[in-house]
């Protein structure tokens, strides 16, 4: 991959740029509370059975992201607003995160930010991080396409209302399928960020532990030149 042409950084959010404790709060025990709090049951009980329904959609449906779902569906009280002021002291980016934001606009890279979050989550993580300056772009996959970022179809759309190929995009992100092998069918350069480290570490093969790495995959490439930012 010719890495001279590459102008555009795209980034996933959850388990990239953020961890995961705000939604394990909001999806694991701010609604199981709700739901024990409805049916009179202890919060065990209540969690095990709010779980296995989550389990019968898993990750690449739509209903699995949208939280206005899961209250209509488990008919709870409140809206989830209640449910983000709460656990909003939670929401984090991972230590190395604005390093390697402010690395990458320093040499001039444009960032967009692709994720399957729903804007009601993605829209107060940035706030809460800080980090919605740094992106030209933002895109969510289930509230604005209604559709799961699974498919390289998805990126193609992304390519084209940035108006660019594929040649000038690197994506990176904390999910095999959805942030590693879409992207590469449609052509993108994609890297996995293993934070866990569940596979054998290469920057060959696209595999990096932390960001901080990508900083050193970029490094030597020419400066691009600066874009102006698109309106969202």
């Amino acid at each position: 991959m010719n890495r001279k042409k590459i102008k555009i950084i795209s980034f996933d959010l959850d388990g990239t740029l953020v961890d995961f404790e705000f939604n394990e709060l909001v999806w694991h025990q701010g609604i199981p509370e709700k739901y024990a709090e409805k049916h009179n049951l202890d919060f065990e009980t209540a969690r095990t059975r709010v779980r296995a329904e989550y389990d019968q959609v898993t990750d690449g449906g739509l209903s699995w992201y949208d939280i206005k779902h899961w209250f209509g569906h488990f008919g709870l009280a409140g809206t989830h607003d209640e449910l983000f002021e709460r656990f909003r002291h939670s929401i984090r980016t991972f230590p190395e995160v604005k390093e390697v934001m402010e690395g990458l606009r320093r040499r001039g890279y444009e960032m967009v930010l692709t994720t399957n979050s729903a804007r009601e989550f993605l829209t107060i993580e940035l706030q809460e991080t800080g980090l919605a300056p740094y992106f030209s772009r933002i895109f969510s996959a289930t509230s604005d396409f209604r559709m799961v970022k699974k498919v390289p179809e998805f990126y193609r759309q992304i390519l084209g209302l940035l108006g660019t190929d594929e040649k000038s995009v690197i994506h990176v992100g904390d999910h095999w399928k959805f942030d590693y092998l879409a992207p590469r069918e449609a052509g993108i350069e994609s890297y996995f960020v293993d934070r866990k480290s569940e596979r054998e570490p290469s920057l060959e093969e696209g595999i990096i532990q932390d960001l901080s790495e990508l900083l050193k995959i970029l490094k030597g490439s020419p400066k691009p030149k600066s874009k102006k930012p698109i309106k969202k």
